[in-house]
């Protein structure tokens, strides 16, 4: 693939995503128990874990999954805890590859949202050893 060819799927991929996480951030209402996209982020999460690896060189692109695993973290909670030690890994990867915000934020995200369980401590970890290393 040429590297025009390239940007403008990064560019398609980023839109999508940012879609994606504008759908997560302000589809839920107040009364209900049940996030309207958690059956749609269900449905996509294979591919999302695909783009986190093929995907992870380029810094639009991780950008937008950072801060879609941000929004999923903080709205849809504990319905995608079993997916949560992925996301803190794949972010704190990419944070180290590009040294941009959205990593840290996701992570904060994630963590504001664990505080009283142990992925909490495995983000916390993760962030120190971060800061150490910046």
């Amino acid at each position: 693939m040429q590297d025009g060819d390239r940007d403008k799927l990064a560019s398609i991929l980023e839109l999508a995503l940012n879609v994606v996480a504008g759908v997560v951030e302000y589809g839920f209402g107040e009364g209900r128990h049940v996030h309207p996209a958690l059956l749609l982020l269900q449905e996509i999460w294979p591919s999302l874990e695909s783009l986190t690896v093929t995907w992870a060189a380029d810094g639009v692109v991780a950008t937008a999954l950072c801060n879609l695993w941000g929004s999923v973290a903080s709205k849809v909670g504990i319905c995608i805890s079993e997916v949560l030690p992925g996301i803190i890994t794949a972010a704190s990867s990419m944070f180290k590859f590009h040294k941009v915000a959205a990593p840290l934020s996701c992570l904060s995200k994630v963590c504001r949202f664990n505080f009283f369980s142990d992925a909490f401590f495995v983000c916390n970890s993760y962030i120190t050893s971060l800061c150490i290393h910046l």
